[in-house]
């Protein structure tokens, strides 16, 4: 008798494509409201690097019409940047209140990096949206936030950290997405104590930042260049990148300390930590929300531009994770669908089944063992993408995929973790 396996890439078990059949799973929308705008100059900012129009705004009608495309389809919206807030108070409102009239969006999120939140702007969150999450990007303690300033080039910490605080009178819980950098690697324990020590924050997201191959400084329109861009072409000057990026063992033992210090300290008792929450869940074959350890990943996000085009997740590279243009697609039953960019329908496609099927950018996995120092890059935290080589297909793979494997293995070898049982 002749036995034949068939071999499958490992990855091919973790990810689910999107079914256009099932209706009733979520997908995620990231809402860039202000293209790459925003108000502070991170050195590490990953929108700088990408085609992003700036001073643009998303709008309501845009909102709505991302609706009219996916039908039925629940979608959890996050409301991303750049920075959302720069797009004020009002234009912001009428996007929630565009939100709010529609029954298939289940979650709403901001992604702030706080500089802006105030008393009013928690007022019209409360009065549009009072079930809004919160979160908020800070690098730490002041020492790890050297890399979030200003244009003047002067740290942003202090108006964060008053952000903060205003949540916690204000009865807010917040997640809060960290970067690793070299500023953090060693005091793993005392950057998650600070954190915890915010009322407000009940989440803490690890995200690490491999930017190895950045090279040169991002450009700036004008004549003077900002203090900001001046201390970030000193930081990549070095012959092996950036000087906030990190090699993935380093990453791996900062979680690993975190983790440990997370369960000896009693943190987890009111904080939830990433990814240490969503590795033992894989490890103990549960699911989780969190993006890079979901099965529901690259084929159910799409993030959303000011000019109208729609793509896969934010991290993945452009062109390739280009898929169509907006009001093209939203119209595209009354004329030829591929003006629209969308693919050939297949044989029996009908127009709405078409719309539905939107092929996203494959991203194949690189014959290596593990991840050489801060591969390729695009900028930002958890962009590696040179692992990866583009080739279209409907189901892609996230340039971060190798990261929650990486980490999983750490915790496992290392003993935090037993057979997904945190020891």
């Amino acid at each position: 008798m002749n036995h034949r396996t068939e071999q499958r890439h490992p990855i091919d078990g973790l990810y689910r494509s999107l079914d256009v059949d099932d209706t009733g799973t979520a997908v995620s929308v990231i809402v860039k409201t202000r293209g790459e705008t925003r108000d502070i100059d991170c050195l590490y900012c990953y929108e700088k690097h990408k085609e992003a129009p700036g001073g643009a705004r998303v709008g309501a009608g845009q909102i709505r019409r991302l609706a009219e495309l996916f039908k039925g389809r629940p979608l959890a919206v996050e409301l991303h940047g750049g920075e959302p807030l720069t797009a004020g108070r009002d234009h912001i409102a009428e996007i929630l209140t565009e939100l709010a009239a529609l029954p298939q969006v289940v979650r709403v999120t901001v992604q702030t990096n706080g500089v802006l939140l105030d008393a009013d702007w928690l007022d019209m969150f409360d009065g549009l949206c009072p079930d809004l999450q919160i979160g908020v990007s800070l690098d730490g303690d002041a020492q790890g936030n050297a890399w979030r300033v200003g244009y003047d080039g002067k740290p942003v910490y202090p108006r964060v950290a008053a952000a903060l605080d205003l949540l916690a009178e204000r009865g807010r819980s917040v997640g809060v997405i960290a970067a690793v950098t070299p500023a953090v690697l060693g005091r793993a324990e005392a950057v998650l104590d600070h954190l915890a020590s915010f009322g407000s924050v009940n989440a803490i997201s690890f995200v690490p930042c491999f930017d190895s191959t950045i090279r040169r400084s991002t450009a700036l329109p004008g004549r003077r260049r900002a203090a900001s861009r001046i201390l970030q072409q000193a930081a990549v000057t070095a012959e092996d990148g950036p000087a906030w990026a990190i090699h993935p063992d380093e990453y791996a033992q900062f979680v690993l300390a975190a983790t440990a210090h997370w369960i000896s300290a009693g943190r987890f008792t009111r904080i939830k930590l990433e990814p240490a929450v969503s590795t033992i869940r894989r490890l103990r074959g549960l699911g989780t929300g969190f993006c890079h350890f979901s099965d529901l990943k690259c084929d159910h996000v799409f993030t959303l531009y000011p000019d109208g085009r729609l793509g896969s997740c934010d991290e993945l590279p452009w062109p390739q994770a280009r898929l169509v243009q907006l009001e093209s697609a939203a119209d595209q039953h009354e004329g030829d669908p591929r003006s629209a960019g969308l693919p050939p329908a297949e044989p029996g496609q009908g127009p709405d089944e078409q719309v539905h099927d939107l092929r996203l950018p494959r991203l194949s996995r690189l014959p290596r063992a593990d991840p050489p120092r801060s591969p390729g890059a695009r900028g930002g935290a958890m962009a590696p993408g040179g692992l990866y080589s583009c080739e279209q297909s409907p189901a892609p793979w996230s340039p971060n995929c190798w990261a929650p494997e990486h980490v999983s293995r750490r915790l496992t070898d290392t003993g935090v973790c037993h057979r997904g049982t945190v020891r």
